[in-house]
């Protein structure tokens, strides 16, 4: 019987991660599928999760205003994995929805088993994280981020994670 061939990696996941990272990452995502109208992450509920959203858009709320509408690609959760505490906010699928995620518990087990997935999966998440951070910055300052102190703000932690 021949060998299967592997599959291949959704191209969104190549766009989130890069081809490189994509490969190491994509077999230690769960899969997931929402539809319109799914309400996926309560705010103030346990979020231990870090989503690939691949394909569909979400709407994030705080409180009762709709504070982003993110569409894929993107990572979604990546406060709530970063520092283990209730989801900051509360996201609804606005469209059918697919993609991968991956649990903090997920993460410490893959330390051990698949380091360089594991640093792809912390650098990514981070690297959303520092983005979104940016952003509120500009917002809380009354201006549009300038994609200049993103773009200093990746590198330098691409420059940290690289050297960990």
């Amino acid at each position: 019987m021949p060998a299967s061939s592997p599959s291949p990696v959704h191209p969104s996941l190549v766009r989130l991660f890069g081809a490189a990272d994509a490969d190491l990452v994509a077999p230690h995502l769960a899969p997931f599928a929402w539809s319109a109208g799914d309400v996926v992450v309560e705010e103030g509920a346990p979020q231990p999760w870090l989503y690939a959203l691949l394909d569909g858009a979400v709407a994030v709320r705080v409180g009762d205003e709709v504070v982003a509408d993110v569409a894929a690609p993107a990572l979604l959760g990546e406060v709530g994995f970063a520092d283990g505490g209730p989801a900051s906010a509360t996201v609804i699928a606005t469209a059918a929805c697919v993609g991968g995620r991956v649990s903090r518990m997920e993460l410490s087990s893959l330390i051990g088993a698949n380091p360089e997935a594991a640093a792809a999966i912390v650098h990514h998440a981070n690297a959303a994280l520092a983005s979104r951070l940016v952003a509120a910055e500009g917002v809380a300052a009354g201006e549009a981020p300038r994609v200049g102190r993103r773009a200093w703000l990746r590198d330098a932690l691409a420059r940290a994670l690289g050297a960990a």
